[in-house]
C-alpha cells in the first residue's frame, strides 16, 4: 500500500490508515456500488487542539485484476482524479484535495482507494433539504456560477459538474470534488455542455429560475466570450447534456 499525505490535516499512518478503511463504522455512506463505494469516518485527535477529524473514503470496487492493469498503464479513474485534482489546484480552481491514497491487495489484483477530508454538504443535499434561504442562497447561486466560470476561464472542462460534486465549506464558498473527468476545454460548446449539465442537475435539485440566473450571472462575471446573460440562458438550454443525454431545458 502506498500513501501520500499533505501537512493540512492531521492523518494516522499508512497502517492505522489500511486498518481505518476495514473497520472504521461508517458515519455515512454516500454510494455503494459495483464501482465504487464512498463513506465517512470519523478519526479521534489525541494530538490536536480538535476533538475529530472527518474523512471521506472513496474505494473503487470494480474487478480487482482490471483495476491492478490500469494502474500499471496509469489508467486507473484513481490515478487520473488524482492527476486532475492536482492541476486544478495548481490552477488557482477550489477542488478538495486527496490527502492520501493507497491499494488493498485483492487476489491477483487490487482495490485503489482516496482520502480526502470532509469539507462540507453538497449542493444537491442543502438544495432537497432547504438549508439554503435568503441572502444564503442568493450568494451561494453566484459562487457556484463563479466556480464554473472560473472553470471555463482556465481552459477545463469537468463532464461531472453537477450539483453532486460541489461541497459548500462554513464559510459557503464552493470546492470541487470528484473530478477524475477534467479534461482541457476544446470549444465553446463544450463550456456550455459542461454548464448544461450544472444547471440540469440544479434544477432537478430544486433551484428555481432565479438562482439558475444569479449562477450564471457568476459565470459571465469570470468567463468572457459567452454573450449576454440572456444569450447564455437560452444556448445552456439547448446544449446537449455530457454524454448525449438530452438537453439541459428537458423537463421544463
Amino acid at each position: 500500500m502506498t500513501s501520500e499525505h499533505t501537512t493540512k490535516i492531521d492523518l494516522p499512518g499508512r497502517s492505522e490508515l489500511a486498518r481505518l478503511i476495514e473497520s472504521a463504522k461508517p458515519v455515512r455512506v454516500f454510494k455503494d456500488d459495483r464501482r465504487s463505494r464512498v463513506w465517512q469516518i470519523r478519526i479521534e485527535n489525541h494530538a490536536s487542539d480538535t476533538a475529530h477529524t472527518d474523512l471521506v473514503i472513496k474505494r473503487f470496487m470494480y474487478a480487482p485484476l482490471r483495476q491492478r492493469l490500469g494502474m500499471l498503464f496509469g489508467l486507473h479513474p484513481a490515478q487520473r482524479e488524482r492527476r486532475a485534482n492536482r492541476k486544478l489546484a495548481r490552477g488557482g480552481l477550489s477542488v478538495v484535495p486527496i490527502v492520501a491514497h493507497g491499494a488493498q491487495r485483492a487476489g491477483l489484483g487490487c482495490r485503489l482507494w482516496l482520502i480526502t477530508p470532509m469539507a462540507g454538504r453538497s449542493l444537491e443535499t442543502l438544495l432537497h433539504d432547504g438549508s439554503l434561504q435568503g441572502g444564503s442562497r442568493r450568494s451561494t447561486s453566484r459562487a457556484v456560477g463563479a466556480l464554473a466560470g472560473r472553470l471555463i476561464a482556465g481552459g477545463w472542462f469537468f463532464r461531472d459538474l453537477k450539483t453532486s460534486n460541489i461541497v459548500m465549506d462554513q464559510e459557503g464558498q464552493p470546492s470541487l470534488i470528484d473530478v477524475g473527468s477534467v479534461r482541457r476545454l476544446r470549444s465553446k460548446k463544450q463550456a456550455l455542455r459542461m454548464l448544461a449539465m450544472l444547471d440540469h442537475t440544479a434544477r432537478r435539485d430544486g433551484a428555481t429560475a432565479t438562482d439558475r440566473l444569479r449562477g450564471l450571472s457568476g459565470v459571465l462575471a469570470q468567463a468572457g466570450g459567452l454573450g449576454t446573460i440572456k444569450d447564455l440562458a437560452q444556448a445552456v438550454s439547448r446544449a446537449p447534456l455530457p454524454g448525449g443525454r438530452g438537453s439541459a431545458s428537458r423537463g421544463r
